[in-house]
């Protein structure tokens, strides 16, 4: 015959063994219960803070939150967060990104013409760390109407050489203009050291410190604008590459110019509504871009901006990432600034050729090193 005890361990549910249990312990099993309630109801509360009840009302908050924010002027982006096909292309990360809710994914939405700058676009500068990979701080030593920056590789010493000793210097009383040169670094030793000797000779040379590449010029436009917002004076700025003939004195007399805006100004050779290249060198995969048009933009070989689209230009490095193709890149800060690219015939954009013609009108042309540098600058200094 079982002991009690032991019958009550083996049917829990006998109404006797229950009774004597509660008769046993009646105070010390109300202590336990009211503890082992106490603990429930505060796991619950918790729960139900951090954790929504209803998750399709969550989801429901959250996608008016993010479609508030984009009908507020929230700047969005055209970029995803994935490598070009090109090889050392650039990683695009997108900004801001809206929902495609009908098919849960996120895509991003093209830009618009509206100005981002947050109200304190100017607070950049204050900081003693740069936005970009800039580490030059050189600071130019008076104000420049016309300050030039040349994107240069690590190689082209003759280049950056013929170009000191042509249209780069303006050896005046009062300079109206100074040539700077671009460059990011190199992984060879040797060409390194003679980049420091260079630059000690001539202390006209802005570095960042990222390795050059073919598709990384958005870098160096981005490390160009920053040093020449934050460290220069200026009224216009000239961006252009290592090949091609300035003729800086006409071009200041067409700035001085009453009809050439003196803000808001963005000039060159414009392509107009270009179509986005598939294939062939200039080919950007619908990973990079997904538009079939790009907006309005001048030449990377050389275009002119006015001093206030630079300097407001920089913020929006955090809002429009870097793009494989530098001029188009510019063109989409422009945009996004609401600033429109304005065609000049001065710029003279020409393709690959061994011919060197001369234009006597010219401000920027395309394609001039070399003798045919030289040769172009003795005809323009003849004029």
């Amino acid at each position: 015959m079982l002991h009690r005890r032991q019958h009550c361990l083996l049917f829990p549910c006998n109404w006797l063994c229950s009774l004597r249990r509660r008769q046993q312990g009646s105070k010390k099993f109300k202590i336990i219960q009211l503890s082992l309630s106490l603990v429930l109801v505060t796991a619950l509360i918790t729960y139900f803070s951090v954790f929504p009840f209803n998750k399709s009302i969550y989801d429901h908050e959250t996608r008016s939150q993010l479609i508030e924010a984009r009908n507020s002027g929230s700047t969005f982006s055209r970029f995803n967060d994935k490598p070009s096909s090109g090889s050392g292309a650039l990683s695009l990360s997108s900004v801001a990104p809206t929902l495609n809710w009908t098919s849960g994914s996120l895509k991003p939405i093209p830009s618009s013409a509206e100005p981002a700058i947050l109200p304190d676009f100017k607070s950049w500068k204050t900081t003693p760390q740069h936005k970009t990979t800039l580490i030059t701080k050189t600071v130019c030593t008076r104000h420049y109407p016309l300050l030039i920056l040349v994107s240069s590789a690590p190689a082209n010493f003759e280049r950056r050489y013929l170009i000191r000793q042509t249209w780069g210097a303006d050896n005046s009383t009062v300079p109206q203009w100074k040539t700077y040169f671009l460059l990011g670094q190199t992984r060879d030793p040797a060409r390194s050291d003679l980049l420091k000797k260079e630059n000690s000779i001539y202390g006209d040379m802005i570095r960042a410190d990222y390795y050059e590449h073919y598709w990384n010029q958005s870098l160096k436009i981005q490390m160009a604008f920053e040093w020449a917002a934050r460290y220069c004076e200026f009224s216009y700025l000239l961006k252009a590459d290592d090949d091609v003939l300035v003729n800086a004195k006409r071009l200041l007399d067409v700035l001085h110019l009453k009809s050439t805006p003196k803000k808001g100004l963005y000039m060159g050779k414009r392509h107009r509504n270009p179509i986005v290249q598939r294939s062939g060198k200039w080919r950007v995969s619908y990973e990079e871009y997904r538009g079939t048009r790009y907006p309005d933009f001048c030449s990377g070989a050389g275009f002119v901006m006015s001093y206030d689209v630079i300097e407001s230009a920089v913020p929006l490095f955090d809002v429009i990432k870097p793009f494989r193709v530098d001029d188009v890149y510019v063109g989409m800060l422009a945009e996004k600034l609401g600033v429109r690219a304005m065609n000049h015939k001065g710029f003279v954009i020409l393709g690959p050729s061994k011919k060197c013609n001369f234009f006597p009108n010219t401000l920027v042309q395309h394609q001039a090193i070399g003798e045919c540098l030289i040769r172009l600058f003795m005809n323009h200094k003849n004029l």
